[in-house]
């Protein structure tokens, strides 16, 4: 019988995007399409995160963020993570990804 692992926190990170109208004004993006099946791929990825017993709260989605915002928020949820496991406390983290990764 396998033991039940004590988290200190459960938490997902899903990046989507499914409009690429501002990256392609990007150099070497003209091309990129829209990719409208993502927002399917990040609810189905949101049901795994609840399957995984992750919280709504600790559900964290990522759209339509430039770099700057985008790594704002992802230090600030960093140093989160950092200060528990520093603690010696478990964390399980959940990432997903959909779309063409390319950003600004």
């Amino acid at each position: 019988m396998s033991k039940e692992i004590d988290w200190s926190l459960k938490t997902a990170w899903i990046f989507h995007q499914a409009d690429y109208a501002n990256l392609r004004k990007a150099e070497g993006c003209q091309n990129l399409g829209n990719l409208p099946t993502t927002d399917e791929d990040k609810d189905n990825a949101v049901q795994a995160a609840k399957n995984f017993g992750i919280l709504n709260e600790n559900i964290h989605l990522f759209t339509g963020m430039n770099s700057k915002e985008l790594n704002k928020e992802l230090r600030r949820l960093q140093h989160q993570i950092a200060g528990l496991t520093m603690d010696n406390k478990r964390v399980f983290l959940f990432v997903y990804c959909a779309g063409h990764g390319v950003s600004d």
